[in-house]
């Protein structure tokens, strides 16, 4: 029987073994991570860390929903105000409301200590998309012809009650979600939220949520 030398037997294990390492049958890649926000990030900033990957932490999408929530509910008050206004005759927009509301707000916000410059922002940035989804429907109401009197879901007593009303509760849901606005990843989780918490219909759509949501992606980290 021929011997084979030592050397030889050492370097027919070495390959064996090494090619069982790199083996793809045996060790498949990982899979590419499905979350909205690895994704955004992978596309924005190339391939995610170890610390990108991390998911967005639960308690922290309750708060950014609770604001998102709150912000759609005075949003949806916008057709309610267009049809007062439509039937008054009356401009969009109050400036003494406006900034009556604003002002009220920013007091608030002395006291549940968070930035009242970011505050104003926010509640101008609201009044501003609420005015804009306004005009649009006056937009169409002339073109179709609407008539000049038209039905009232609200009176203009319930709308300024409601409004009233979730001032103080954007407030406070603004001082809750500051660590969210924090955390790594926040940009891309409001961004998808709010595109489910304020669907494209009616005076919510993408243009209106846009102009919402934009003090808050401001501050928001990436």
């Amino acid at each position: 029987m021929r011997r084979v030398g030592l050397s030889a037997l050492i370097g027919a294990w070495l390959v064996t073994g090494c090619s069982a390492l790199v083996s793809p049958s045996k060790y498949p890649p990982a899979p590419i991570s499905t979350d909205p926000v690895v994704i955004r990030q992978a596309e924005t900033e190339g391939a995610p860390t170890q610390q990108q990957q991390r998911p967005f932490p639960l308690d922290q999408v309750a708060r950014i929903d609770a604001l998102l929530l709150l912000e759609r509910d005075l949003l949806r008050l916008a057709p309610d105000i267009a049809r007062i206004r439509w039937n008054d005759k009356a401009p969009i927009g109050n400036r003494d409301d406006d900034d009556a509301r604003t002002a009220a707000a920013m007091k608030l916000a002395v006291r549940y200590q968070i930035d009242p410059v970011f505050v104003r922002d926010v509640f101008t940035a609201l009044t501003q998309a609420s005015n804009f989804a306004q005009s649009e429907l006056h937009k169409q109401w002339r073109e179709q012809r609407r008539p000049p009197l038209l039905t009232l879901t609200r009176t203009p007593a319930q709308v300024q009650s409601i409004m009233d009303g979730l001032v103080p509760r954007i407030v406070q849901a603004l001082a809750n979600a500051g660590p969210a606005l924090r955390t790594p990843g926040a940009y891309a989780m409001i961004e998808a939220r709010a595109a489910e918490a304020m669907p494209s219909v009616s005076a919510l759509a993408e243009p209106t949520r846009r102009r919402a949501i934009k003090p808050l992606l401001d501050r928001a980290a990436r």
